[in-house]
């Protein structure tokens, strides 16, 4: 007989929250520095109160998923940024990268109008990023 095994369910805005405290805590190696730290708590707590609303199935959830996307990839874009800098501070290049995220997350936004049981890509890998760092 198999064993049966607990599921947990992770909700966005409690790791949004977990990270926060993960920043202040010096827990992140690459955002020890104070403006780092700021710049993306500043994009976590824009992200946060709309997660929020969508987990709790809040009305005109396309328009929230465009707002979720136009936060998200600001925090996408920091982490990146802060991220690329602390293995070769003179990167470059990095441009092409966002370029390509605005363009991912516009196509995006397209398709939640198109089907409404979309499931999110580009908001997706920074998720996954953040359950990493639980663990």
């Amino acid at each position: 007989m198999a064993e049966e095994q607990a599921t947990v369910q992770i909700k966005v805005t409690t790791l949004l929250k977990d990270y926060l405290e993960w920043v202040d805590a010096d827990a992140i190696e690459f955002l020890k520095e104070k403006e780092r730290k700021a710049e993306v708590k500043e994009c976590i707590e824009a992200l946060q109160p709309i997660m929020e609303k969508i987990e709790n199935g809040v009305e005109e959830e396309g328009r929230l998923w465009y707002e979720a996307h136009t936060e998200g990839r600001k925090l996408w874009e920091t982490l990146a940024k802060y991220a690329l800098r602390d293995i070769e501070p003179t990167s470059k290049g990095n441009s092409t990268l966002y370029n390509f995220l605005s363009a991912a997350t516009e196509f995006e936004d397209i398709l939640y109008g198109l089907e409404s049981f979309y499931r999110d890509h580009t908001l997706h890998s920074l998720w996954v990023y953040l359950i990493g760092e639980l663990g």
